[in-house]
This record gives C-alpha cells, structure tokens and sequence, in this order.
C-alpha cells in the first residue's frame, strides 16, 4: 500500500440528463447548435460536460466531451496559449467521439457565461441529452448549473 498524506476526493455535483436539445424545425438548414451555461467568465467553476444522442441530420451517433475552466485571470477558455502554456495544451478540451457533430468550439457570450458551439453539416432532429460534472476540491460542486440550447 501507499500512504497519501492528501485527500483524493472531494465533494462533487453530477448532473445525469439534466438538459436536453430541442429538435430542429422542419427544413432547418442550421450548421450550429449553442449549448448556454450560466457558468460565469471568472467565476473558478471547473467543469465537464458529455453530450450523447443521435443526430438525424447526419444519420450518426453523437458522443462528446467537453472540459473546461471559468478561472479567475482568464477571458477567453480554450486559449492557454495566449496565457504561456505550451502550443497544443486545449486541443483535448473538446473530443468528438463519433461524427454526428463535426467540430466543438467554447467561448464566453456576449453576457459572460460558458456556451459551447457544435459544428455540422446538419441538425435536423438532433436528439442530445447532457450529463455535468462539477468538481476539483470544490471549483464549482456547490454550483447551481443551468443551462439553455
């Protein structure tokens, strides 16, 4: 055995299913979806989101992840680099596992909260449930998520 003079967890908050995408009207040409938190720019919440479903649009599975962190001397997510993190540090933030959504992009809205971009060719009736996580000693498990597509 090893001895770990630390904890190795703490209190977390997962969110199962806590929100879910509307379908798209008929004949909508829409080649974006927007996922909006109300996790706020600077607000120390550490997050983790998996979105899963079907994209009928693409005829194709939709399985994603997405990691992030809303720190305090940070306005822009997904650009360590600008902060002097090495060249490559966020290309792992956003993880499209199948190909009902192309590509992801996050960035902070117009209003300072979290929203998360998905990219395609097409969503019509997109059927997508998400699953958060907020966690790391504390940076954002007592947080009250909400969120709107």
């Amino acid at each position: 055995y090893m001895y770990l003079p630390f904890q190795l967890s703490s209190q977390c908050k997962v969110y199962r299913d806590f929100s879910f995408c509307t379908t798209r009207p008929r004949g909508d040409t829409t080649t974006e979806v927007h996922f909006k938190t109300n996790i706020r720019l600077r607000s120390e919440v550490k997050y983790r989101f998996h979105f899963e479903g079907f994209n009928w649009g693409m005829n194709q599975p939709v399985s994603v992840v997405v990691v992030g962190a809303a720190g305090l001397q940070w306005d822009r997510l997904n650009d360590m680099e600008y902060f002097g993190w090495p060249d490559g540090w966020d290309s792992k933030t956003s993880v499209c596992y199948c190909k009902g959504v192309e590509r992801v992009t996050q960035y902070f809205s117009s209003d300072g909260c979290v929203t998360i971009a998905f990219h395609s060719r097409a969503f019509l009736n997109i059927g997508v449930g998400v699953t958060a996580w907020l966690v790391v000693h504390d940076f954002g498990s007592t947080h009250q998520l909400t969120a709107t597509w």
